[in-house]
């Protein structure tokens, strides 16, 4: 190899680097420069913790009672326990438990490799999210679902917009506000108000680590035809084009507030898979798949992947509701009955299908279990959850069989039908089977409940939101594909045009 091929392969692998620390670089000084200025102007004093509208000023000290947030004896110690291992579970347990569930799926080798990889992978989701893409995900306006009814909203309160129903605005770049602030002598909150029992940095923290395991599937599936930079870069485009807007309308501005979703459906399941079907339209040479036969090494991935992530949604389930009682201890229970009915109804489909049953299908039945149970943990009952698993895995087993015989080398397929099938039924079912008894009252105080106690539009409600999900993830995976095309395309002429100048240099 030449030298000047060994520049323009350098150039080609590291383009994508160095886009992503520039623009990293630069937001993260826009975004904390005013901020450290305002730091540097605090004077020395007893209060050292002022928010941000008074920085500057010596603050009364009848403030101090209404600055809960920076209050630690109002935190619960309990609480604060538990959303940490929540957070610790969907770090070392959901994403290695997806990592290692895919690598046996999908046939993918250097296990090993494509885990390091995602580590980096993870630290540059961290840094987006740092800078904009929490902000533009959970900032809240007159609409959100988490405003009290004590709670005066204005248009001109500080971090709030009334009229922006698409996206979260950018005044909170940088966790600018992130902690409460003072407006009327009272608290208010410009990004989503947790459970006031835990810090805000906790919540955003566990948050982030959920949404670093949420693109983990399409990362695998990816791995051998797109390095380490454009994977980063493709992650990091789709948590800000796809996965804040739908954070946004389901747990941020309300807009779609109605909507039962307790762990995340619509943003993770439902749009990662719609992803994958464009990835899948796009990518027809994707990283072959397991062509049916067993082996060792397959079965202990997928054992592996679909323990660790089982654990992983039992603590992710349970700490929604940022609280350790008894809705916590119900979410706990059914997302394991969930799982227990998806392997049985995937067994029996299969069984009925081939004749026979193997080692993988004890493995995908309780994933797609577990995936069906992502947005109903909070609102339905033990019986409705064994249903809701068998029903979505037998389902599923039906649209993964026909699937495999039509594309046998797309991976993509495979993803997109796992969890399309298992996050769609499982947001329809739980506008059918959200009981009252287990979800409670809504922000009116009326019952929260489901199709069979009599609530004929949860259905429609439900369906509704799978379908903005769906849009939006075609849309935002079709602009993050066309992006890459563009910057191949331009890649191409400026290695053809090296090309060319290659002998007259060498001359």
């Amino acid at each position: 190899m030449t030298s000047t091929q060994m520049r323009m392969v350098f150039f080609q692998n590291s383009l994508c680097l160095r886009l992503i620390t520039g623009i990293l670089v630069l937001l993260g000084v826009v975004a904390f420069s005013p901020e450290i200025r305002a730091q540097s102007q605090v004077p020395e004093g007893p209060s050292p913790l002022l928010p941000v509208n008074y920085v500057g000023t010596a603050a009364p000290s009848e403030w101090d009672s209404e600055l809960q947030q920076f209050n630690s004896s109002e935190f619960d110690s309990g609480n604060i326990a538990w959303m940490m291992a929540s957070g610790i579970a969907c770090l070392f347990l959901l994403t290695p438990g997806l990592l290692l569930f895919y690598c046996g799926l999908l046939k993918t080798r250097g296990v090993a490799t494509v885990m390091i990889r995602y580590l980096g992978v993870v630290a540059v989701l961290s840094m987006a999210w740092v800078l904009w893409i929490y902000c533009l995900g959970f900032s809240r306006n007159s609409n959100s679902h988490d405003v009290l009814d004590s709670e005066r909203i204005t248009a001109t309160a500080v971090g709030r917009n009334p009229m922006n129903r698409i996206l979260g605005n950018s005044s909170n770049l940088g966790f600018g506000g992130l902690d409460s602030q003072l407006k009327n002598d009272r608290p208010t909150y410009p990004l989503r108000r947790p459970d006031e029992k835990i810090p805000h940095l906790l919540f955003m923290l566990c948050q982030l680590l959920f949404f670093t395991s949420v693109p983990v599937p399409l990362l695998v599936a990816l791995h051998g035809r797109i390095t380490w930079a454009p994977l980063a870069a493709g992650a990091v485009l789709w948590g800000t084009l796809v996965y804040a807007p739908t954070v946004y309308f389901v747990w941020g501005s309300g807009s779609l507030g109605t909507v039962l979703d307790s762990a995340g459906a619509l943003p993770a399941h439902v749009s990662l898979g719609f992803s994958a079907l464009v990835a899948a339209i796009f990518m027809s040479r994707a990283p072959r798949c397991e062509d049916g036969t067993e082996s060792s090494r397959r079965t202990v991935l997928l054992g592996l992947g679909v323990v660790f992530f089982w654990s992983g949604s039992l603590f992710w389930n349970a700490s929604r509701s940022m609280t350790v009682d008894g809705y916590a201890m119900n979410a706990f229970v059914v997302t394991h009955f969930a799982a227990c009915g998806g392997l049985i109804g995937w067994c029996g489909a299969d069984w009925m299908i081939r004749g026979k049953l193997g080692l993988v299908s004890l493995c995908i039945g309780p994933f797609v279990g577990l995936v069906s149970i992502a947005s109903g943990s909070s609102y339905v009952a033990p019986q409705s959850a064994i249903l809701i698993g068998l029903l979505s895995s037998a389902i599923a087993c039906l649209a993964y069989t026909s699937v495999k015989k039509r594309f046998p080398r797309n991976s993509m397929a495979i993803v997109c039908v796992l969890h399309v099938v298992g996050g769609v039924l499982g947001i329809m079912l739980t506008g059918v089977f959200a009981t009252a008894s287990v979800a409670g009252l809504d922000r009116s105080g009326n019952p929260i409940g489901g199709l069979v106690e009599g609530d004929l539009t949860r259905p429609f409600n439900q369906a509704l939101a799978a379908f903005f999900a769906a849009g939006l993830a075609v849309f935002g995976t079709l602009a993050i594909v066309l992006i890459f095309l563009f910057i191949n395309s331009v890649r191409r002429k400026v290695s053809a045009h090296s090309a060319d100048a290659a002998p007259m240099i060498r001359h």
